[in-house]
This record gives C-alpha cells, sequence and structure tokens, in this order.
C-alpha cells in the first residue's frame, strides 16, 4: 500500500498512522510507502501559479520510517510483555536480509545481527 498525505487536513495524517497499525494487524496489509509533498515551500496559491510550470518543484518527503517506528515498538512489546521475539525476527531479517545479498553474505554487522536475532528466537 502506498499513501500520500499531501493532502491530509491538519490532524488525519496522525489518525492516519494510527489506523495503519490497526490494519496492519487485522487486515494483514502491508505499507510499502507514505509520502508527503511539500508543496507550500512554493508559496501561497499565488505565488505558486506565477512560477513556470517547469520550475514548480516541491520537495517530496519519504515517511515511512515513521510507521517503521511502530512496527518495531509493537515487535518489541509483544516481546517484552509475551516473551514472543518471531516478530522482532522478521522484522530484523527484512533488513538484514539485503545487506547480506547485497555484501554475498559478507557483511560483519549483518551477518552478527542475524546471530543475535536468531538466538533471541531460539531462547523464546
Amino acid at each position: 500500500m502506498l499513501i500520500d498525505i499531501t493532502y491530509g487536513f491538519r490532524s488525519l495524517p496522525v489518525l492516519l498512522m494510527t489506523l495503519i497499525g490497526y490494519s496492519r494487524l487485522l487486515k494483514n496489509i502491508s505499507v510499502s510507502g507514505i509520502y508527503y509533498g511539500a508543496f507550500e515551500v512554493l508559496g501561497n496559491y499565488t505565488s505558486a501559479s506565477e512560477i513556470p510550470e517547469e520550475k514548480r518543484i516541491a520537495p517530496i518527503f519519504d515517511l515511512t520510517s515513521f510507521e517503521q517506528i511502530i512496527e518495531w515498538t509493537q515487535a518489541t512489546q509483544s516481546f517484552v510483555k509475551n516473551g514472543a521475539a518471531k516478530d522482532l525476527e522478521l522484522l530484523a531479517n527484512r533488513q538484514i536480509n539485503p545487506v547480506l545479498t547485497d555484501s554475498q553474505g559478507a557483511d560483519p554487522a549483518a551477518k552478527t545481527m542475524g546471530v543475535i536475532v536468531k538466538g533471541i528466537e531460539n531462547i523464546c
């Protein structure tokens, strides 16, 4: 699921973050990106409309990491409250596997993290 919060009114983007966590839990969704186009850097409507269209370029911010923080928080909560490390293992492997693939298994930090996460899962 890709989400664009550029035109989200006031608190709606915050509400959306809550709904993403709820939907991930109950509907098994995955979020591939959350983006915000900072069109306000172009000024108000009048000044922005005076800028030639090919020069009306506004930055787009990737806010996906905010959702990932919530996902890590939920996995950590599951581990602390229930001793279940499976969610932590899945999240860690999602981060580690691309690094190991790119380095052909040679990245020492990724290898060590993989061993630690597997050890936690085995203990639990």
